[in-house]
């Protein structure tokens, strides 16, 4: 089980991601761990007043990289080793808007990789952590959510996405 930082409530949601992604990565359980965290954080954004309030109903679809809303595509990076920057000379033939979802420690090492391997193809690249941070503030200053709020919500939705694997749920623990 993953343990959230001491005194979480009061850390940035950036923070708490980035520590639960630290010790996923230390058990061989990142992949997972990141996949659901970003899944967490997009399912937060979708339920905010800019995608719920639209006539047709806007849906998360898993993708074998990472999740896909309309034609906008999360690439969520494994790892970072040849065989995965190998891979990402595929990205193009996806034809999506793609935002590259980097681990924590990693997000300049793919930048620079990245702009070699594709130099005429654009790619937002994003340390998973800031980018899940990113996410949930815009989406709680429209939903008019303090902080500490949307970061449970986001906790839940991510609970509930890993309870079948045990190794990545979060412990119980204090708040403070």
């Amino acid at each position: 089980m993953l343990d959230l930082p001491s005194k979480w409530l009061s850390c940035s949601t950036g923070c708490v991601v980035r520590e639960l992604l630290r010790q996923a990565d230390a058990i061989d359980q990142y992949p997972e761990a990141s996949r659901a965290v970003t899944r967490a954080s997009l399912e937060f954004m979708l339920s905010g007043p800019r995608w719920a309030g639209h006539r047709e109903r806007t849906s998360l679809m898993p993708h074998p990289t990472g999740w896909r809303i309309n034609n906008w595509l999360f690439h969520v990076l494994p790892r970072v080793d040849d065989d995965e920057l190998t891979a990402l000379a595929d990205l193009p033939r996806f034809r999506y808007h793609l935002d590259l979802l980097t681990p924590p420690w990693a997000e300049r090492v793919v930048r620079h990789a990245l702009e070699a391997i594709l130099p005429r193809y654009h790619v937002d690249v994003y340390s998973i952590d800031t980018y899940v941070d990113v996410r949930i503030l815009w989406t709680r200053l429209d939903m008019k959510k303090r902080r500490s709020e949307a970061l449970m919500d986001l906790l839940q939705r991510y609970a509930r996405l890993v309870q079948t694997t045990p190794d990545i749920s979060i412990q119980p623990g204090r708040s403070e």
